[in-house]
């Protein structure tokens, strides 16, 4: 019998790498929205990032744009920090929740930035379920 290996994906559009648009790392970031709470947007979110400055702290911001990015609704928030190792490597996990209605999809872009690096993702499309 053959057995064949899927990879696991994320839904379309939730997730994007971070690119350095100042100073040096990368990264990615996933959003997984979930049916959790009834008519809210409700998503589990993990951002990686490497060869970012070592041991400095980093916010984690996004703002929300109309559709393609093309301008922004509402302008850069602050939704988490994350601390690099002396390897410049460093991770966070933390929840979103808003009343946002099931069935709308927002656009979105996630800045990393810290110690003279900032790291941007694409544009990301997220449906709320």
């Amino acid at each position: 019998m053959l057995a064949v290996a899927v990879p696991v994906q994320g839904e379309e559009g939730t997730q994007s790498w971070l690119h350095a648009v100042s100073g040096q790392g990368k990264g990615r970031i996933l959003i997984a929205p979930t049916a959790q709470e009834h008519s809210e947007f409700y998503a589990q979110v993990e951002v990686e990032i490497e060869g970012a400055p070592a041991d400095t702290r980093m916010g984690v911001t996004r703002a929300l744009f109309t559709p393609g990015c093309v301008s922004v609704v509402q302008p850069w928030t602050t939704v988490a920090t994350l601390q690099t190792s002396e390897a410049g490597g460093g991770s966070v996990h933390f929840v979103r929740d808003t009343p946002q209605p099931s069935g709308t999809t927002f656009y979105v872009i996630v800045r990393v930035s810290g110690g003279g690096a900032v790291l941007e993702s694409d544009c990301i499309a997220v449906l709320v379920k």
